[in-house]
């Protein structure tokens, strides 16, 4: 159980929701819960009944608390629920952020709950900036990191295997066994030839997540501009060089 927010203690039982780009992803957590309650006879009295499974999956507790599974691709499922606690597994690989956010922010306004983002990076993409954010706003935001091989349940000499380069590049050791956002060179600008491509004689300025660098136009020089429109995908980017030289 969790214990809400003392200003919403009179609303209805606290639920919960593990939610994924798909159903079946989004059952992996909750067949997990599951197999725990089911298969422990001394954790029964925990249940108000059998686990159900369709239309949805959903655990109803004795104490009146839910815990069910729902997935992002039909998202007009999830309208007209309260939910106290979202975790959004494998959020990295939803390619409709921009929809799915706002969606999730407004189901737990009722009692100021809470949204987890439980996954592996997929490339510096939007996870990647609400990722950023447990640096840059401590006081409302948390993030943590951590290797497959900090999992006592993985045995060490399979990792060991798959962390030689002939199964997987450098990169991809990075990020799906070492949990790190690196920018795979399919990318046209890798982030590091960006970073590096900011004047350091320049003010910074922070704007989200990310610093620009910015200076007055100087009138008789030449200019060119470029847009990356970003797809609905990430962010909608502009860049202005000085050419002249």
């Amino acid at each position: 159980y969790k214990i809400r927010d003392e200003r919403y203690k009179h609303l209805p039982d606290y639920i919960s929701v593990n939610i994924s780009i798909t159903m079946d992803q989004s059952k992996i957590v909750w067949v997990e819960a599951e197999k725990i309650l089911i298969n422990r006879p001394q954790l029964s009295w925990a249940l108000k009944c059998e686990p159900i499974h369709k239309p949805y999956p959903l655990i109803r507790f004795g104490n009146g608390a839910e815990l069910g599974a729902r997935s992002t691709d039909q998202p007009k499922n999830l309208w007209g629920h309260r939910y106290d606690d979202v975790n959004f597994d494998e959020p990295a690989f939803e390619q409709r952020p921009e929809e799915i956010l706002p969606l999730l922010r407004t189901r737990i306004v009722d009692t100021n709950g809470q949204i987890d983002f439980t996954g592996t990076p997929n490339g510096k993409n939007w996870y990647y900036k609400q990722f950023l954010k447990g640096f840059d706003n401590k006081e409302r935001f948390y993030s943590q990191e951590g290797e497959i091989t900090e999992n006592p349940h993985i045995a060490g000499d399979a990792v060991a295997r798959l962390m030689q380069e002939e199964y997987m590049s450098e990169k991809e050791i990075l990020q799906h066994l070492k949990g790190q956002f690196v920018t795979f060179d399919s990318s046209v600008f890798v982030q590091e030839d960006i970073q590096s491509a900011s004047h350091p004689e320049l003010e910074p300025i922070r704007f989200a997540s990310n610093i620009m660098f910015l200076e007055e136009y100087i009138p008789g020089r030449l200019y060119l501009t470029g847009w990356d429109i970003g797809v609905k995908r990430d962010a909608l980017c502009g860049i202005t060089v000085d050419v002249s030289t």
